[in-house]
């Protein structure tokens, strides 16, 4: 019986014409070398083994890798959504955008020190009071105080502009830092608006329950000359309780108005003709 020569070291042959006082020696060196067989064949199954662990391991981290890689990176995406619809959250899904509007505005943008900017495209956040500015495909948020800024549109060959400032007194539960859009502008008085976007668990009888954005939307009027601001409801009565000393000018405009409610394009005028 030859042996592998790799092998000969650790079992030498067999002999040839064994004697009876042998045989139980060679029977001895014979297990060994089914021993060490099997031991060998023990040790590729465990390196196989291994290889195959090694490379599903490969593979779950490439799998992983790519969800990371393919997930929105953008604060942006993040917050807004990939394709501009529901929200995705750690908890759960909100439907609506918490978007100023839908698309993206050109627009001009005035920082702190004088500082302008105007080369991109720009898109508000109202459930964060962010502004978001799109140049070469990529998106980021604004890290330095805001002063003003302008988001413009073009409807049927007209440029509408939307205002926006900050800075003014603290009133409530909002500082000096809320972002308010600046419906009237005026030397004595003027017309502020603020919306903000909040999540709100919906109820449907016998479906499940749904978050969706909701608008809260609040009046505010300012003045200069003293700096102060007033919350303001739009219903006749209450307007003259918030700004008793244009009750004259609040009387003429309302005179020949129908209803005590005013929507908010009437109550923009209003402003308007206590400013003249």
């Amino acid at each position: 019986m030859q042996i592998n020569s790799s092998l000969s070291t650790y079992f030498p042959p067999l002999k040839k014409n064994p004697r009876i006082g042998d045989f139980f020696i060679d029977l001895v060196y014979l297990y060994g070398h089914c021993l060490y067989g099997r031991m060998v064949n023990f040790i590729k199954i465990a390196a196989m083994f291994k290889f195959v662990c090694a490379t599903i391991a490969i593979g779950l981290c490439f799998t992983a890798g790519s969800q990371t890689i393919s997930r929105p990176t953008s604060v942006f995406e993040e917050s807004y959504g990939q394709d501009g619809k529901p929200m995705t959250t750690k908890n759960k899904v909100v439907e609506g955008s918490p978007m100023f509007q839908e698309k993206w505005f050109e627009g001009k943008v005035q920082l702190t020190k004088g500082k302008e900017f105007s080369d991109a495209l720009f898109q508000f956040n109202l459930a964060t009071q962010q502004l978001f500015f799109k140049k070469d495909s990529a998106v980021f948020a604004f890290t330095e105080p805001l002063v003003a800024f302008t988001l413009n549109q073009t409807q049927k060959g007209k440029t509408l502009s939307y205002q926006f400032k900050n800075g003014y007194p603290a009133i409530g539960k909002w500082g000096s830092n809320c972002i308010y859009q600046v419906l009237v502008e005026g030397n004595t008085i003027q017309l502020l608006k603020l919306v903000i976007k909040k999540e709100q668990e919906q109820y449907v009888y016998n479906q499940p329950a749904k978050w969706v954005y909701k608008d809260e939307i609040s009046w505010y009027v300012y003045l200069p000359a003293t700096r102060e601001i007033r919350e303001i409801k739009n219903s006749t009565q209450e307007i003259l309780k918030t700004i008793p000393e244009f009750e004259a000018g609040i009387q003429a405009f309302t005179a020949n108005k129908k209803g005590k409610k005013l929507d908010e394009p009437t109550l923009s005028l209003l402003i308007e003709s206590l400013n003249k």
